[in-house]
C-alpha cells in the first residue's frame, strides 16, 4: 500500500544523502592517503558505474554519521 511507496521513497532519498555524504569521505580519505588525482578519479569512477560500490560508498556515509571519519586527526609518526 502507500505505507510501503512511502518507505520505499525514505530509502531512496536518505540513501542518496548517505551516498554523496560516502564521496565526501572518499575524497577526504584518499587526499588523506596522498593518492595521486588520477589515480583518485579513477576509484571513484570504478566506484560509480558498480552497484555494489555505489552500496558501499552509502554505507560509507552512514558510519560517517557515528564515526567522523574526515574530522578525526591522523595518527601520530613515530619515526626518528
Amino acid at each position: 500500500g502507500w505505507l510501503n511507496i512511502f518507505g520505499l521513497n525514505l530509502l531512496l532519498g536518505l540513501g542518496l544523502l548517505y551516498f554523496f555524504q560516502g564521496l565526501g569521505v572518499l575524497a577526504a580519505l584518499l587526499g588523506r592517503w596522498s593518492v595521486p588525482r588520477p589515480l583518485r578519479w579513477a576509484i571513484t569512477i570504478l566506484l560509480l558505474v558498480q552497484f555494489y560500490g555505489m552500496v558501499m560508498v552509502a554505507i560509507l556515509g552512514l558510519a560517517d554519521t557515528w564515526a567522523d571519519f574526515r574530522n578525526r586527526p591522523p595518527k601520530p609518526s613515530y619515526s626518528e
